[in-house]
């Protein structure tokens, strides 16, 4: 046999593999962003979360193989992630500072779970270019969670929807996960029948939304909408789902009396907030609790401004089991301003490069212009930093433009 004719024989069958081993990677992605989408909030799915997020990790590492070893090397000196590099460092460092070690090696170890698994994600965009199937699959296995909590009924003693997630401040928080991706003009597929799809994963993540009756939630659509309006892509499809919502809600909540009961009591919790911003008369007892987390947050980073008494000790500073309800203050108390800027760095960072990204690479930047700033400004009602989604995200967000970066240098 001649060589050619060797080499035939050996091209197709080695084109075959690879295609089998991409195909691979693609499902095991899937799978990790199906686990993390819908069972990685709660102790209560955890039980489904981590055999489905190990095996599908393990089998992305054996797809992959050798392969990885270089893909490691780009993601410990990412120019977009030094930042989040530097954070976990300082967080670790804090555990030489901080006066009760329990919660704060807990916190550690939970970031370095996050970004162990994140750098799979990482390898996956940068070196795959799986930057839009990880954003579908999130925008598809987020509406798949909120669609099975509308649909069993999970709810708090107060009527408001939790389903898988627990808690509906988190239910809420994964329904604008994935509007961020219905915002940055990503579809569930092509054609007339995708853009249907897309709508109606769209419309099932909004009633999510309003059935949690968070106040993060009715203030993060509005600043998705905005964001998204402004994108010439995108421009349309949030303009025809503002209109469905205005038409189909109006029509159900003067249908429905459980549903008016509903709209009126998330528009007191809404107007509740403002209220208490501008009288002295207080609020609810969850506002008037927040604004004294924030007090109290504000003066013990007064006593120690600059490294913080160690990453997660507001919760025992201020109580035990208290909750800060807010990023920015968790984090200041923790980690000082050094920890701080070091976190909050990388979104700065993010958006800044995003903004001059070339052509090509316009996805990206809706993306991280409609993500990053919604969830900087939900930040400041809620602890994230922790939290393996909003992670995951910043992680893609980086990678993608690690790649463009790349690509524009090789041309």
């Amino acid at each position: 046999m001649t060589e050619s004719a060797a080499h035939s024989l050996i091209a197709p069958a080695s084109s075959a593999r690879e295609e089998t081993l991409a195909g691979v990677a693609r499902l095991s992605i899937a799978g990790m962003t199906a686990a993390i989408a819908v069972f990685g909030y709660t102790s209560g799915t955890l039980r489904y979360f981590y055999p489905l997020l190990m095996l599908s990790a393990g089998l992305y590492v054996l797809a992959r193989g050798e392969r990885l070893m270089i893909p490691l090397l780009h993601y410990l000196t990412s120019p977009m992630l030094r930042w989040r590099w530097m954070f976990l460092l300082w967080a670790a460092a804090s555990l030489f500072w901080t006066t009760r070690t329990g919660t704060s090696v807990g916190r550690v170890v939970t970031l370095l779970q996050i970004y162990a698994i994140g750098f799979l994600f990482y390898d996956a965009v940068r070196e795959l270019d799986l930057g839009r199937w990880v954003l579908r699959n999130l925008f598809g296995w987020t509406a798949v969670g909120v669609l099975a909590a509308l649909v069993t009924g999970v709810a708090t003693a107060g009527g408001r929807l939790t389903g898988f997630y627990g808690n509906p401040n988190v239910l809420s928080l994964a329904a604008l996960m994935g509007l961020t991706v219905f915002a940055s003009g990503l579809s569930l597929g092509r054609g007339a029948w995708g853009r249907v799809a897309t709508q109606l994963a769209g419309l099932v993540l909004l009633a999510g939304v309003a059935a949690a009756s968070s106040r993060k939630g009715l203030i993060g659509v509005p600043i998705i909408w905005v964001l998204g309006l402004i994108g010439s892509r995108s421009r349309k499809r949030v303009a025809v789902q503002i209109v469905l919502v205005a038409a189909i809600g109006a029509a159900l909540v003067m249908t429905f009396e459980p549903l008016r009961v509903l709209w009126q009591f998330t528009i007191a919790r809404v107007a509740d907030v403002f209220v208490s911003l501008s009288s002295r008369s207080g609020g609810t007892r969850s506002v008037v609790e927040r604004a004294t987390f924030v007090k109290e947050g504000l003066a013990l980073i007064g006593r120690s401004p600059i490294v913080g008494h160690g990453i997660g000790s507001f919760r025992w500073l201020v109580g035990q089991g208290k909750y800060a309800h807010n990023n920015m203050i968790d984090l200041g108390v923790g980690l000082g301003f050094v920890g701080l800027i070091c976190y909050y760095g990388l979104h700065a960072s993010l958006v800044f490069r995003a903004m001059f990204v070339g052509r090509t690479a316009r996805t990206i930047r809706r993306f991280v212009l409609v993500f990053v700033p919604t969830f900087v400004i939900l930040d400041i009602g809620v602890v994230s930093y922790y939290m393996k989604a909003p992670a995951m995200l910043l992680v893609v967000c980086a990678a993608w433009l690690d790649r463009a970066a790349a690509e524009g240098a090789r041309s």
